[in-house]
């Protein structure tokens, strides 16, 4: 995830420092199989949830989360 994070979201910087954080991403591989949207990830911003997506492949998640945030 973290490659994918680098190549689709260049100008992002990812922290482990919650308080310096615009988003904190929730990401999980639900196992259910890639026929049935198994990656699911959720953005929260100040402990809202602003953007979540449920998807086949990894990499679209990544994308859709990327295209939210550059928006």
């Amino acid at each position: 995830m973290g490659k994918g994070l680098d190549h689709y979201c260049p100008t992002v910087i990812i922290t482990d420092d919650a308080p310096k954080a615009d988003y904190q991403l929730e990401a999980w591989d639900t196992g259910a199989g890639p026929g049935r949207k198994p990656y699911k990830f959720t953005l929260f911003r100040n402990g809202d949830r602003v953007f979540s997506t449920e998807t086949r492949s990894l990499a679209g998640a990544v994308k859709d989360v990327c295209g939210f945030i550059s928006k």
